[in-house]
């Protein structure tokens, strides 16, 4: 996917309302959390590392690597650290 094409998503994503597992550190900063992870595991706080403008879900590191071996998902955009909304 071409970065027009991600920018594109990302304005369409950010329409939708994604509902966000998140704590805030001691400084004030906002820390998101893998939705999958959390979903298997409601106690689970991996930190997320990726978000998926297809799956709108918020990834951690081992899941954005079993995003891109899945046929299914593989060709999803993942935008990653500045870029996460």
């Amino acid at each position: 996917m071409d970065k027009q094409s991600v920018l594109e998503h990302r304005k369409l994503s950010e329409s939708f309302v994604v509902k966000r597992e998140e704590e805030k550190d001691e400084h004030g900063s906002v820390k998101l959390f893998c939705q999958p992870c959390h979903y298997v595991d409601s106690t689970n706080k991996n930190e997320c590392n990726g978000f998926c403008i297809e799956c709108t879900e918020y990834l951690c590191s081992e899941c954005i690597r079993d995003h891109r071996k899945n046929k299914t998902t593989r060709q999803h955009a993942i935008l990653h650290e500045k870029e996460i909304p």
